[in-house]
């Protein structure tokens, strides 16, 4: 089973989730394609609690698609074990829109491909100038998961 999932949100920033912990995390970019929070992301663990109240939605007859958490999709798909996923009434799927950016079992080369993409998918200049920041701008994400390894 593979850990890391880095996916293209819904409002536009990715999301790392980890398989092995149960936690996803969203990070914020900036119009240069950079994520921001890299080292101050919002990292939550999925307690069993919520995989609980998550069953608990997705087996009542009257659930209603337009009230669920965007981020119970997530949830449904990679964090719920398929007997789990056999006593929900209703099942979640990932929409079309959610790309899936990395599928690995190493962070580093997860949080590398996430901002990458970011770089080439969120950058809103001039092509000119984006070729010409491009290492500048990946550079944080460089001294990030150099300190991450060293660690």
């Amino acid at each position: 089973m593979i850990r890391y999932y880095v996916h293209d949100f819904l409002i536009g920033n990715p999301i790392l989730l980890d398989t092995h912990e149960k936690a996803f995390t969203i990070y914020g970019c900036n119009i240069h394609g950079q994520i921001l929070d890299l080292k101050s992301a919002n990292r939550e663990v999925v307690s069993s609690q919520k995989i609980v109240g998550l069953i608990r939605r997705l087996s009542k007859r009257g659930y209603d698609y337009r009230n669920n958490l965007v981020i119970d999709r997530y949830i449904y798909t990679y964090f719920l074990t398929d007997d789990q996923r056999a006593e929900c009434l209703h099942k979640l799927d990932l929409w079309k829109t959610d790309t899936l950016i990395a599928e690995t079992n190493c962070l580093h080369d997860a949080v590398k491909a996430m901002c990458e993409w970011v770089y080439e998918n969120k950058y809103c200049w001039p092509a000119e100038d984006k070729e010409k920041e491009r290492e500048r701008l990946l550079q944080y994400c460089a001294v990030y998961l150099d300190r991450l390894q060293a660690s």
